[in-house]
């Protein structure tokens, strides 16, 4: 009887683990991963963000200008610093029991950048990662950047800016 009430047991959590892979990973959406953009999030978002680690030696600003505007598709286009957004898009940065769990980002901007970030930098940078999350209004996360010089590692963040807060226009 032990064993028959393992093997239920056992197949009832795989099929409740399976429940959740499949409702938490499904975006209804034919690319993976990309959501439209929720209401609260369109349009037009303007603000600053704390720079907390450069690699340049040349970067000296304490903070870095942000310019968002996000479709109703879900592409993202815009600026960092310098750097135009290109190819950006947005997803769930988790699924609904972690945005139920926890008081973090909700939504991730996956994008390249061409440009520079700050003056007077010569870094060629890749591609950028912005965890946010809408708090009474505001866009508030951080960004992360990867550069995309042949002779860097390209998995080490090369820019990174917290405290980002942007308002809509």
């Amino acid at each position: 009887m032990r064993t028959t009430f393992a093997r239920s047991a056992s197949l009832l959590l795989l099929a409740v683990s399976l429940t959740f892979v499949g409702c938490t990973s499904f975006s209804g959406n034919l690319t993976p991963g990309r959501i439209e953009a929720p209401a609260e999030l369109r349009g037009v978002w303007h603000g600053d963000a704390r720079v907390i680690v450069s690699t340049s030696s040349n970067n000296h600003h304490d903070s870095v200008n942000v310019m968002l505007r996000i479709l109703p598709d879900g592409n993202v286009m815009g600026k960092i610093g310098g750097a135009s957004i290109r190819r950006g898009y947005l997803t769930e940065n988790r699924g609904w029991l972690g945005r139920f769990a926890y008081e973090d980002t909700n939504y991730l901007i996956t994008t390249n950048l061409t440009g520079t970030l700050t003056e007077g930098t010569d870094i060629k940078w890749g591609s950028a990662a912005i965890p946010l999350r809408v708090d009474d209004g505001v866009l508030r996360g951080e960004i992360h950047v990867r550069t995309n010089n042949d002779d860097e590692d390209a998995s080490a963040v090369q820019f990174s800016a917290t405290d980002m807060e942007l308002r809509p226009e």
